[in-house]
């Protein structure tokens, strides 16, 4: 087994070596700029904050729930109540948007309504939201979502209590500290291990101690590491840092200098000079701005600066960021506001196409890797989900149900039940009649 941590730079392979491809991946073989782990979470600020931190909100702000299948002759330990229709329809696939295809699949192999939602705290759910003693459920999803849109790689590591037989913490580790330790077998390559930690503190972890989030990543031909978002915005990122570094040192040089004033003949170096005296003596200090020169020789006056209308981030860029991230522009830019009914479709599309897959993801690693390590729970017959962040499908859904209750198709109850609210007794009717004495 080889400890050599793999290189995060550019993960390097034999195919690759053979290829002859390592000198560039561009025309001419041109080297694209370098992305390091390190440097990009430290990227994120600007326009790669106000992207990044716009869809962890979302994604963080989305309910995790856990679902159970009810088996006739076995009572739950913790209280479950019935799914409405129109979240077994979600988590089935049968609606309009669906989750994970973990989720769906395992309510495909048994009828949908056999799936209850588990109600009380169940410590699957407690402990990812009171994760450990310094973190948060809210902030460690936060910064997770954060790690994988900066880096394409999220790790967690579960703190297991051997007498309970399920983990009773869960911690974060900042990405750019963890390096793979890869080994070939004799069917491909896998993973062994982790370490973890800088210089001479690193430790190893075997594989299996490890929550490993990853976002696909067809550039690494071994599949150890995920592709981020703000690695395929890179390159416009260092863009984006010439053009601002390049628009400081103009203005931290006070725009100077102005003018290139040159002689149309040879002139000797006393000659200049005399000119320059002139010159300052005539347009400098404050007193003296807007004065014009007035010259008595064969010069050229040549202007050096840009206009100030091409300064700052070109929109171009704005939207490339923005296209990587899957945000709208006009949630970037306050000058980009759309009108009620096309911010409310904006809206819509962004949850389906960004936060939506960005669940979906999540769930599958959640119910591969947390769900096995609670020993009392079969993972064939239990899962984990997200609620639909589309509230579109939600309002359509109520509106629904309460046309079908006025026209007298569905009652009271079948209706809340519909909705995910718990049924109500209903009153008998004590109505004396008026014709009774």
């Amino acid at each position: 087994m080889t400890k050599k941590a793999a290189n995060k730079t550019f993960p390097t392979t034999d195919l690759a070596k053979s290829a002859n491809i390592l000198g560039g991946y561009g025309s001419n073989r041109a080297k694209p700029r370098p992305f390091n782990y390190d440097v990009a979470v430290r990227k994120m600020y600007s326009w790669i904050y106000a992207a990044s931190m716009l869809n962890s909100n979302t994604f963080s702000s989305q309910r995790l729930r856990f679902y159970i299948r009810e088996q006739s002759g076995k009572t739950p330990i913790f209280s479950t109540r019935a799914l409405s229709k129109d979240r077994r329809d979600y988590l089935a696939g049968e609606s309009k948007h669906c989750p994970s295809n973990v989720v769906s699949t395992k309510l495909a192999e048994w009828s949908s309504n056999d799936w209850v939602e588990v109600t009380e705290p169940h410590p699957i759910l407690t402990v990812r939201s009171r994760c450990n003693p310094e973190m948060n459920g809210y902030n460690f999803s936060k910064l997770k979502s954060l790690y994988m849109q900066l880096t394409g790689n999220a790790y967690e590591i579960p703190v297991i209590d051997e007498q309970l037989g399920r983990p009773s913490a869960v911690y974060l580790i900042p990405s750019q500290w963890v390096d793979v330790i890869p080994s070939k077998g004799d069917s491909g390559y896998f993973i062994d291990g982790y370490t973890i930690g800088r210089s001479q503190e690193k430790q190893v972890f075997p594989r299996e101690s490890i929550i490993h989030y990853k976002e696909a990543n067809p550039t690494d031909d071994i599949y150890y590491y995920g592709y981020g978002r703000l690695q395929a915005v890179w390159s416009a990122l260092g863009l984006h840092e010439a053009k601002r570094e390049e628009d400081l040192a103009r203005k931290e040089n006070m725009s100077r200098p102005d003018w290139l004033i040159g002689s149309r003949k040879p002139v000797g170096q006393e000659q200049m000079n005399r000119l320059s005296a002139d010159l300052r003596k005539q347009i400098k200090g404050v007193s003296k701005a807007g004065n014009f020169a007035a010259l008595g020789f064969d010069f050229r006056a040549e202007a050096l600066n840009l206009p100030d209308n091409i300064l700052g981030d070109p929109d171009r860029i704005v939207e490339e960021i923005a296209s990587v991230f899957g945000v709208p522009v006009n949630k970037l830019l306050a000058n980009h506001g759309l009108a009620g009914g096309q911010a409310e479709s904006g809206d819509a599309n962004y949850l389906r196409d960004t936060i939506l897959p960005m669940l979906r993801s999540d769930e599958e690693e959640l119910n591969q890797s947390w769900l096995p390590l609670f020993s009392d729970l079969n993972p064939n017959d239990s899962c984990l989900a997200y609620d639909n962040p589309i509230s579109k499908d939600r309002d359509f859904e109520l509106k629904k149900s309460l046309e079908l209750f006025k026209a007298g198709i569905i009652t009271r109850n079948q209706a809340l039940i519909a909705n995910g609210y718990p049924e109500i007794e209903e009153e008998e009717d004590t109505t004396v009649e008026e014709e009774q004495v």
